[in-house]
């Protein structure tokens, strides 16, 4: 009888410490959401930055990058290291450039006069010369005549830009291009604005860093230099050989994100183990005190023919 009791209390704990693991893997995820404001204490992480080429047949003969810090009333501009990325195995025959994706991020913003400023040298379109009737079946300008001469753009050989992607920096190498990105073209003056947001996921401790980017960008005058920037030869920048962005915040605030379970872990092996201390502890010392009780009172007129013959 002791044996059945012990064994039935086990039975009983097995199947009622189900109930609190349940609850604890079924229940959903409540999610929270914080708006931060940016302060010097607490800056928004700079991402790190993919710079591709537009024509994926050719790459990218000049690359300039700096951080445009304010200091009182003044602007400096400091230098920021940038690493080159061989695209070939990932099937490409481009080279990109990264920025600040270095093992431990460096560049903190917390002001909207922080900025990263990129001057990208592309090589021009070229074209070839065609003849106008060379579009089937029709001219391909419809305004000349057949024998006319127009200049064909290859896209991929001959586009001129670059595209921008936005990343967590970890410190490893970017080898797919990223699928968020903004193409930025040759001859233009273009303004990057970055949004981020980080998600802390369930019991995990590094949190998930998300950008995006929006650009808008306005082309420059024909002939025209930046006579503030220089190349490493000291010589202007022609605007029109170059991809000039100002990348930043738009916004000195980002979304936090926190995902948490109201039931934790810690609750669910309380509640397990109350219920197995319970009904096993009942098993052993309850038992035999049972059983002890009942033999004691058996030898009343309505147990005796249980127990005695």
């Amino acid at each position: 009888m002791l044996s059945l009791l012990i064994l039935g209390c086990y039975a009983v704990s097995i199947i009622y410490i189900y109930i609190p693991i349940a609850n604890y893997v079924k229940q959903d995820v409540t999610t929270s959401v914080t708006i931060r404001a940016a302060t010097p204490e607490r800056p928004i992480p700079f991402p790190g930055l993919q710079v591709c080429p537009f024509n994926w047949a050719l790459n990218i003969s000049d690359f300039n990058v700096w951080i445009e810090a304010p200091s009182g009333s003044a602007v400096s501009f400091q230098s920021v290291e940038f690493t080159l990325t061989p695209m070939d195995d990932y099937g490409y025959d481009f080279i990109c450039y990264e920025v600040n994706n270095l093992a431990k991020n460096t560049l903190d913003f917390s002001s909207k006069r922080q900025k990263v400023i990129l001057v990208v040298n592309v090589p021009r379109s070229r074209g070839n010369n065609v003849s106008n009737s060379d579009c089937y079946p029709n001219d391909c300008d419809t305004s000349l005549p057949s024998n006319a001469t127009i200049l064909d753009i290859n896209p991929i050989q001959d586009a001129q830009g670059v595209s921008v992607a936005a990343f967590q920096p970890t410190g490893q190498r970017k080898v797919q291009l990223e699928a968020d990105v903004v193409f930025l073209s040759t001859g233009t003056y273009s303004q990057v604005s970055l949004s981020y947001s980080r998600t802390f996921r369930f019991q995990v401790d590094i949190p998930e860093e998300n950008y995006t980017l929006r650009s808008s960008s306005v082309p420059y005058l024909p002939n025209s230099y930046a006579v503030n920037f220089t190349r490493n030869d000291g010589e202007a920048f022609k605007m029109d050989e170059v991809v000039f962005a100002e990348i930043g915040f738009g916004e000195l605030s980002f979304t936090e994100v926190n995902e948490t379970k109201a039931y934790e872990a810690f609750n669910a092996f309380g509640d397990a183990t109350a219920i197995v201390g319970f009904f096993t502890g009942f098993g052993f010392f309850g038992g035999p005190t049972l059983l002890s009780l009942i033999m004691d009172n058996s030898r009343a007129r309505c147990w005796s023919n249980l127990f005695y013959q």
